[in-house]
C-alpha cells in the first residue's frame, strides 16, 4: 500500500563522497574486521529516531477536522498501533554517512575530543555492497514540506484502504483493534520510512543512511550484540568494499581537531599504509578551530 512511497525515497543515489564520523580507535576495528556495525536504530543516541515519524503521523490525524465515524475509530487505532510498535516492534538495523566531511557539529556530536576522524568511500561502491548485502540506501528527509506530503499520504492511502479492509477470519480481535491487521500489512514499509525521517533541525548534517530490511525474528538473524553505556546493543555487519590492492577500498580521510596534528597525522598514514588502505585521495587535516584540551 505505502510501498511506492518507500520505493520513491529509496531512488535517488549518493553521487558525492560518503563519510563516517568516528574515533581513530573505531577506524582501526573497521578496517581490520572490513565491516561496519550498522545499529538497531532504537539503540541510537538519539531516542527519538522512529517515533519523530509517529509524531507526524499523529499531527496530520489530528488537523483533520471533516472525518465519519468509520475514519475516526481508524484514525484512534492507528495513533495506538503507531505509538506502540515505531517504539517497540520491528528492529531495522541503520549505518549513517553525510557528504560533508568536516563538518564542527559532526566532529562534536560523533567523534570523542582530540581523536576523531571521518572516513570517504565511493558512494558507487557503497550502493553496490548495499545491494548485494540486501540492504538499501536512501538520503534523509529534512524538508517539512516533503515530510509533510508523504505524512497526509500515507494517512490518505490507510483510510482507504480501511474502507474495504476484512480481517482474515482466522484472526480474530478485539473490536478495539479490529484495523491493526491493515496496519500490519504496511509495517515494514513504514519502519523503512521512519529510518529515513528526520528532524529539520540536523539538516546540515546531509545524512545518507544504509538501512536493513525490517527484522521481526530476533533469533534466526545475523543480529550480534556489543557493550553500550548502558545497554547491550544490538547491530548487524556490513562488509565494506575491499580491492586487489587495498584491504578496503577508501577514498579520503579527515583527521579531526587534536592536539597532536602532526603526530596524528604521520602515525595515521603509517597505519593506513600497513593495512594496505591508504585512501586514495589521501589524508587531510581539517582546519576547524575548536579545541577542549
Amino acid at each position: 500500500m505505502i510501498k511506492p512511497i518507500l520505493d520513491k525515497l529509496l531512488t535517488e543515489r549518493p553521487n558525492k563522497t560518503l563519510y563516517h564520523y568516528t574515533s581513530i580507535g573505531s577506524l582501526m576495528k573497521i578496517i581490520e574486521s572490513q565491516c561496519f556495525h550498522a545499529t538497531e536504530i532504537h539503540y541510537f543516541n538519539d531516542s527519538s529516531e522512529l517515533k519523530y515519524l509517529g509524531d507526524e503521523l499523529t499531527y496530520v490525524m489530528n488537523a483533520k477536522t471533516d472525518l465519519d465515524s468509520h475514519d475516526t475509530e481508524v484514525v484512534r487505532q492507528f495513533k495506538i498501533w503507531l505509538r506502540d510498535r515505531l517504539e517497540s516492534g520491528n528492529l531495522i538495523f541503520v549505518a549513517c554517512f553525510t557528504t560533508n566531511g568536516n563538518l564542527l557539529s559532526q566532529w562534536r556530536g560523533y567523534t570523542p575530543t582530540g581523536k576523531g576522524c571521518s572516513v570517504g568511500f565511493n558512494p558507487n561502491e557503497i550502493t553496490l555492497w548495499a545491494q548485494k548485502q540486501d540492504f538499501r540506501i536512501g538520503k534523509c528527509v529534512y524538508n517539512k514540506d516533503e515530510q509533510s506530503k508523504i505524512t497526509n499520504e500515507i494517512v490518505n492511502l490507510i483510510l482507504s484502504a480501511s474502507k474495504s479492509f476484512v480481517a482474515p477470519s482466522n484472526r480474530q480481535r478485539h473490536p478495539s483493534q479490529s484495523y491493526h491487521g491493515l496496519f500490519e500489512l504496511i509495517e515494514n514499509d513504514l519502519t523503512s520510512v521512519a529510518a529515513l525521517f528526520k528532524n529539520t533541525s540536523f539538516h546540515e548534517e546531509e545524512e545518507w543512511r544504509i538501512i536493513s530490511q525490517p527484522v521481526n525474528n530476533y533469533v534466526n538473524n545475523p543480529i550480534e550484540y556489543k557493550e553500550g553505556a548502558s545497554t547491550l546493543i544490538p547491530y548487524m555487519k556490513y562488509n565494506l568494499p575491499s580491492s586487489s590492492t587495498r584491504t578496503i577500498s577508501i577514498e579520503h580521510v579527515f583527521l579531526g581537531p587534536t592536539p597532536n596534528q602532526n603526530l596524528s597525522m604521520q602515525s595515521l598514514s603509517m597505519y593506513l599504509a600497513k593495512q594496505y588502505c591508504s585512501p586514495s585521495q589521501g589524508i587531510r587535516y581539517c582546519c576547524i578551530p575548536y579545541r577542549t584540551w
